[in-house]
């Protein structure tokens, strides 16, 4: 004989039928429970959905006094997209970071390195990848071919083209410039 919930006895195949009932009802409850706080968190923090992701020609919007009107992207807002876009949203920031310290934003900027070299453009593309990019200095000056150039090389430095790249041929990554960036 075994003791129900209230303390009387009862054979083990009541107790067992009992255990059974009330552990469904207590299982069926937690369901209830959960499924009403999921809800409860939707509605409280209303998030919407992202229907799309933004591109350098999705149209921004701006509200002044109850007037709303459509505002063009900046050309520093669409090349941020675009690299956003083409380098993974994952390494954006790095990109960002690696252009900010290698040209400050310049996409004219260009270096003469010690061993003869040349760097172009927004990331600095070196003379000696301008074959394996097959783009000329004056290709690598337009901010969008300096930054697929930029992929390509990132994309290639591990040794595998599979969209995996590594940063390593950038010796920005190495300075305080770039830990400032990251920030």
């Amino acid at each position: 004989m075994n003791r129900d919930t209230k303390g009387k006895f009862v054979s083990k195949k009541e107790y067992i039928k009992r255990t059974v009932r009330d552990r469904k009802i207590k299982f069926a409850l937690f369901v209830i429970i959960i499924a009403l706080g999921m809800a409860a968190t939707i509605d409280i923090f209303d998030i919407p959905e992202q229907t799309e992701i933004l591109s350098p020609y999705t149209p921004r919007w701006e509200v002044e006094s109850m007037t709303v009107r459509e505002v063009e992207l900046t050309h520093d807002e669409k090349l941020r997209i675009y690299i956003r876009d083409k380098f993974g949203i994952e390494n954006a920031k790095t990109v960002y970071a690696i252009i900010k310290c290698e040209s400050g934003w310049n996409d004219q900027a260009y270096n003469h390195n010690t061993n003869g070299t040349l760097d172009i453009g927004l990331m600095q593309i070196n003379s000696i990848n301008w074959d394996i990019v097959d783009m000329s200095m004056a290709d690598l000056l337009d901010p969008y071919k300096n930054v697929d150039a930029g992929y390509i090389i990132w994309d290639r430095a591990d040794g595998v083209v599979d969209g995996k790249g590594s940063f390593a041929p950038w010796y920005a990554i190495y300075s305080s410039c770039f830990v400032e960036e990251m920030k």
